[in-house]
């Protein structure tokens, strides 16, 4: 396309077009009468600018983001670029709705005159917190940093006090191990990162591997061809049901509230066929007791460093969770398998 249909295709002016190509956001290549010649890849990049500048993104932050997105799967990412930037607007847009109603009601309690000030006090906070919130967000994004190094991190425990990730391979051979004893045919992994777990067993079941990061879907895909994938996570509304012989989880389910793994067993049993089994191996406590018991261990021994990464996440309280599996009438099983790490098994009564 030129110049022309571009501006009518995508209506942009050729002004701004120009800016985009001098600012190195796009580079068309020119003919042999120099005139501009923009080829498919460089139309949905021009979309993809535009769309972010519809969310508020300078010129100078997209350019970070295409400059950090690197040139693989280019299309993938940006479309990823994209998810998260709306979602990022919506946090912000919650902040300022949340202030607004807060504000409402101060003038119901308080009168207009002296809620006025108070109003812009707290306006100018959630703006000047959205700012902040926004510039770490452009200047943090890295989509090769975890996933590139994840297979690594597990294995190597050497750089990990806690030891999170240790027995990893054993603790992955006792889960693929009881999938085959249960004659699994179709099989769910949800949080899958690059298939550690599932991927060998892609050549002779239907696996499919559900994660939030993009980046870990592509090195997975890389290693797993025949295995399926799906972007998403554990709060995901389920895009089939009764479908799963196995559902299975590991390393994933500390992300989650305990009011949010709630939420994702009721998803995962709508997943399951009805003699269908969920396996989750995690970081958890037994009971609220040994949890305590494990942080005065750390407070005793001056690490409470080491409790603090630890309240960082939600580990699993399973005798709380157990509860309301068996409130969701299921059997429950769980088993003690290497320091913080747990397995529960869960089906239907």
């Amino acid at each position: 396309m030129n110049t022309k249909e571009v501006c009518e295709t995508l209506n942009i002016s050729s002004k701004t077009l120009r800016i985009y190509e001098e600012k190195g956001l796009v580079q068309a290549q020119r003919g042999e009468n120099n005139y501009r010649n923009y080829s498919d890849n460089d139309i949905v990049k021009i979309k993809h600018i535009m769309f972010l500048r519809e969310l508020g993104f300078s010129i100078k932050d997209i350019k970070k983001l295409i400059e950090k997105s690197g040139y693989n799967n280019e299309f993938l990412r940006n479309l990823y670029i994209q998810y998260k930037a709306v979602k990022a607007k919506i946090n912000e847009l919650e902040n300022i709705k949340s202030t607004l109603k807060v504000s409402i009601n101060d003038i119901f309690s308080e009168g207009e005159e002296k809620s006025k000030f108070s109003y812009l006090k707290k306006m100018n906070d959630v703006l000047d917190e959205n700012k902040n919130v926004h510039k770490e967000w452009i200047d943090q994004w890295n989509f090769d940093s975890w996933a590139k190094s994840y297979d690594a991190s597990v294995l190597d425990n050497t750089q990990d006090e806690l030891k999170l990730f240790d027995g990893y391979k054993d603790i992955m051979n006792k889960l693929r191990g009881i999938i085959k004893e249960n004659n699994a045919e179709k099989v769910l992994d949800i949080g899958c990162g690059t298939a550690n777990l599932c991927g060998v067993l892609s050549e002779k079941l239907d696996i499919t591997g559900m994660d939030q990061s993009v980046e870990m879907l592509i090195l997975a895909q890389k290693k797993y061809p025949k295995m399926k994938f799906k972007f998403g996570n554990f709060l995901d509304v389920p895009f089939i049901e009764n479908e799963f012989d196995i559902i299975v989880s590991t390393y994933a389910f500390h992300h989650l509230t305990a009011q949010e793994k709630r939420k994702a067993l009721d998803i995962m049993l709508k997943y399951l066929k009805p003699n269908g089994k969920i396996i989750i191996a995690d970081l958890m406590f037994l009971n609220n007791e040994k949890k305590e018991e494990c942080k005065r261990k750390f407070q005793n021994e001056n690490r409470l460093d080491l409790w603090e990464e630890i309240e960082d996440e939600y580990y699993t309280v399973i005798e709380d969770f157990k509860s309301y599996a068996e409130f969701c009438e299921c059997n429950f099983y769980y088993e003690h398998l290497k320091n913080f790490t747990w397995l529960i098994e869960i089906k239907f009564s």
